[in-house]
């Protein structure tokens, strides 16, 4: 391997663990924002390319959030959106998205 090769790589799977918060999401002429409902996310950015259910127990008991992510192309950001009683708390991007 030679030496730009290995750094692309290199530089590649580190924005894999780059999470990078943001304050709304883009959807063509629509804006995700926090507070705004699934419902809303959902008609505004159509069916998220992945979900996931994350549960948390401890002493106090059972914590509940929903991850959407959103993969727009190799030209844009994934960006991963936390739910929390049904409304976005938290916006990031992930890194580059994959080819279609």
């Amino acid at each position: 391997m030679n030496v730009p090769f290995k750094s692309c790589l290199f530089l590649s799977i580190f924005s894999l663990f780059i999470s990078t918060p943001c304050d709304a999401l883009r959807c063509g002429n629509n804006l995700v924002d926090l507070g705004d409902t699934m419902r809303t996310v959902k008609t505004n950015c159509g069916k998220p390319t992945h979900i996931r259910k994350i549960v948390h127990e401890n002493k106090r008991g059972k914590s509940e959030k929903i991850e959407w992510w959103y993969d727009f192309g190799p030209r844009d950001f994934i960006y991963s959106l936390t739910f929390k009683q049904g409304k976005v708390v938290r916006i990031h991007t992930q890194g580059y998205g994959h080819l279609r």
